[in-house]
C-alpha cells in the first residue's frame, strides 16, 4: 500500500475508532481508514502538517468533513473554511513546473483525462520517507466563480515517470444507475496500466476484483519467480459506470529491480524452522468482534509480520507493516474520574481552564456536523494568539483538544523520557474512569532526539491483557512539560463484567497450531526496513498473511475466524 507522503491519510475515517495525535497520526489512520483514502487522495499531505501542528484523527473528522463531501459545484470557501488555513503546504518543496520523463507522464494523463488541461496547478517535489525516491505531488484545480469543477491529485515518481498514485476527488460515486460490466471494467483497468507501466506491466497479475453497486476495484501485483512481491501493487478502482476514479500503488512500485537480484526460492529455510517458535507471537487482546457490542478474548494476528527465509528472524517490511508491538510492563493507576463538560463554545475557555489550559479571551466557533460524524460529536476550534486550538467532544464531555503551535527553536534541558511518563500518567489519571485500575504503555518506535514533543499512548489493560481500542493519548512537550493534546478513552464503570476470563484461555502454543493450520506460511519478496531506512535489495521472507487477509482465534473455543 502506497503511503509515502501520508497518501494514507483518510482511509476509513468514518469508522476509525483510533485517536492518535502527531506524528502517530498517519500510522493510526492507515489501519482503520482504507476505502476512503482511495476515494480521497488529495488529502495527501494532512499527515505532514498533522506532525507540525499536533492534529489528531478526531480533529480531521472536523477539518476534513469538507475534504469529504466535496461535490462538484462545492464553494471552497464555505466548506474549507479552516481547513485551507491549516492544511498548507511546505513551500520549500514547491516547484514551477514538472520536467524530465515525469512531464511525459502528464500528458499520458491528458490523453486520457482532457478535461485536466489546462487547470490550476500546484507542483511539490518531495523526497519518500519509504523509498527514499524523488516524487512529484500535483493539484489540479479548475474553478468557475469559486465553485471547484475540477479538483484531481496525482504523484509521479520524478526519475522514471512512473504514475503513483491518481485520484479525482469530486466524481460523485453514490448516485450511479449505469453498472459497466467486470470484464468491461478490467479490460479498461488493465489497458490504462499497460499504457502507464510498459513491459513491466506483464510480471503483474490481477489479485482481486470486487464488484459492488458502486464500482469496481481491482488489484494487481508483481509476480517474480512466482512469488508475489510485497508493496509492488496496483489498485485501480471505476464507478458503476465505468469512470476511473482512483489509482494507487504499493511502496516500492516502479523501483527499478531486476530478476537477478531477486533471491532464488529454493534457498530458504524449511519453513518448520520458523513454525517451532510460532507460540512466540501469539498475543492475547480483547476486542469487538464486528456488529457485536460485547469484547471477546481473542488471540490476533496484528503483530504477526515476516521472517527472513534465510535466518528466520522477525524483518520489518516498510514503515507501516506488521511488526510486533511491544507494551511496557502492568503500571498501576489511580483515576480520577474526572469529566469536563461542555454545553456551547462559550464555554470551552473555562472547560480548558479545567485541564490547565488558559486561554481565557479566546473565542471559539462550533464546526459544522456532517452526516458521517457520530451524532454525539462535536467539534470545537479556534485561532488564538500563535496557536490553534481544537475541542472534541462525545456526549458533551471532552474527549480531546489540541494545541498547535509552529515549531520553535527552544533552549533548555529535555525531560527525560521517564520523566516525561511520570507526568504523562500523573496528568491523565485525573481523567481516566474510575474503575480502570492498570494500563500499560505502548512503545513505539519513538520521537527522534530533535523532535521537541513526545506522544506518549497508554493502553487499558484486563488481567493483564491489553485492550488495544481503549487508550488514552498525551502529547507533551519535552523541554516545558506542557500538555499539548489529550485524547481520552469515554467508557462506563464497570465495563469489563462480562468479560471473559484469560484464565481459561487456550495456550499460545494451542493458539499457534491452530492459526498455523488456517494460515501456513508462504514465500514472498519484500524490501526490509532498517535503521528507518528502506533497503533497496529485496529478500526472501516467509508470512502467513498474505495479501494481508488476517484473522483470529477465540481464545476460549479455539475457533479460527476470518
Amino acid at each position: 500500500m502506497n503511503i509515502h507522503n501520508d497518501r494514507e491519510l483518510i482511509d476509513e475515517v468514518r469508522s476509525s475508532f483510533d485517536i492518535r495525535p502527531r506524528q502517530e497520526f498517519a500510522n493510526a489512520l492507515k489501519k482503520k481508514l482504507l476505502d476512503a483514502q482511495e476515494k480521497r487522495n488529495g488529502r495527501a499531505h494532512m499527515a505532514s502538517v498533522v506532525k507540525k501542528w499536533t492534529i489528531s484523527a478526531a480533529a480531521v473528522l472536523v477539518l476534513a468533513g469538507g475534504a469529504l463531501i466535496w461535490k462538484q459545484g462545492t464553494n471552497i470557501t464555505a466548506a474549507l473554511p479552516f481547513l485551507h488555513s491549516i492544511l498548507l503546504k511546505d513551500k520549500d518543496t514547491q516547484v514551477t513546473e514538472v520536467v524530465g520523463i515525469a512531464a511525459q507522464t502528464v500528458e499520458k494523463l491528458y490523453k486520457e483525462f482532457p478535461e485536466m488541461r489546462g487547470s490550476e496547478q500546484l507542483i511539490f517535489l518531495e523526497t519518500s520517507k519509504e523509498s527514499q525516491r524523488r516524487e512529484y505531488y500535483i493539484k489540479f484545480r479548475k474553478r468557475e466563480n469559486d465553485n471547484v469543477i475540477l479538483y484531481r491529485d496525482v504523484s509521479i515518481d520524478s526519475q522514471n515517470g512512473l504514475l503513483l498514485s491518481y485520484s479525482d476527488n469530486l466524481l460523485d460515486e453514490d448516485d450511479k444507475n449505469v453498472a459497466t460490466p467486470k470484464e468491461a471494467s478490467v479490460k479498461k483497468a488493465t489497458t490504462f496500466l499497460q499504457d502507464f507501466l510498459g513491459q513491466s506491466f506483464e510480471e503483474y497479475r490481477i489479485d482481486s476484483v470486487n464488484v459492488d453497486k458502486k464500482g469496481t476495484r481491482i488489484r494487481y501485483i508483481r509476480f517474480v519467480n512466482n512469488l508475489p512481491v510485497k508493496g509492488m501493487d496496483y489498485r485501480v478502482y471505476l464507478t458503476g459506470d465505468g469512470k476511473m476514479v482512483r489509482i494507487g500503488s504499493g511502496e516500492v512500485a516502479g523501483l527499478l529491480t531486476e530478476k537477478p537480484i531477486f533471491p532464488n526460492p529454493s534457498i530458504g529455510l524449511d519453513k518448520s524452522i520458523i513454525e517451532r517458535n510460532f507460540a512466540a507471537y501469539m498475543k492475547l487482546q480483547y476486542k469487538k468482534r464486528e456488529g457485536q457490542n460485547e469484547f471477546s478474548l481473542l488471540y490476533e494476528d496484528d503483530s504477526i509480520g515476516y521472517f527472513n527465509a534465510l535466518t528466520g528472524e522477525e524483518i520489518k517490511v516498510t514503515h507501516y507493516s506488521p511488526y510486533r508491538k511491544n507494551y511496557s510492563p502492568t503500571i498501576q493507576v489511580n483515576p480520577g474520574g474526572k469529566q469536563v463538560k461542555i454545553k456551547s463554545a462559550q464555554e470551552v475557555p473555562d472547560a480548558l481552564a479545567q485541564f490547565g489550559i488558559d486561554c481565557k479571551g479566546a473565542v471559539f466557533k462550533v464546526q459544522p456536523h456532517y452526516s458521517y460524524m457520530p451524532k454525539e460529536m462535536a467539534g470545537y476550534e479556534t485561532k488564538w494568539k500563535n496557536k490553534k486550538m481544537i475541542v472534541i467532544t462525545m456526549d458533551g464531555i471532552v474527549s480531546e483538544f489540541i494545541i498547535s503551535k509552529p515549531t520553535e527553536e527552544t533552549g533548555g534541558t529535555k525531560l527525560s523520557d521517564q520523566e516525561l511518563e511520570q507526568r504523562a500518567l500523573a496528568y491523565l489519571q485525573q481523567y481516566m474512569t474510575k474503575g480502570i485500575t492498570e494500563v500499560k504503555r505502548y512503545i513505539t518506535r519513538g520521537n527522534s532526539k530533535e523532535d521537541k514533543e513526545q506522544n506518549m499512548k497508554f493502553v487499558f489493560t484486563y488481567k493483564g491483557v491489553v485492550v488495544p481500542s481503549h487508550r488514552y493519548d498525551l502529547t507533551i512537550d519535552k523541554t516545558t512539560g506542557e500538555i499539548l493534546s489529550i485524547s481520552l478513552e469515554m467508557v462506563k464503570e464497570n465495563f469489563t463484567k462480562n468479560w471473559p476470563d484469560p484464565t481459561n484461555a487456550i495456550s499460545p502454543a494451542e493458539a499457534a497450531a491452530i492459526y498455523l493450520k488456517h494460515r501456513p506460511l508462504t514465500l514472498t519478496y519484500v524490501y526490509p526496513v532498517k535503521d528507518g531506512n528502506m533497503q533497496q535489495t529485496p529478500i526472501l521472507a516467509y508470512t502467513p498473511i498474505p495479501n494481508n487477509r488476517s484473522g483470529s482465534i477465540d481464545a476460549i473455543t479455539g475457533k479460527f475466524e476470518e
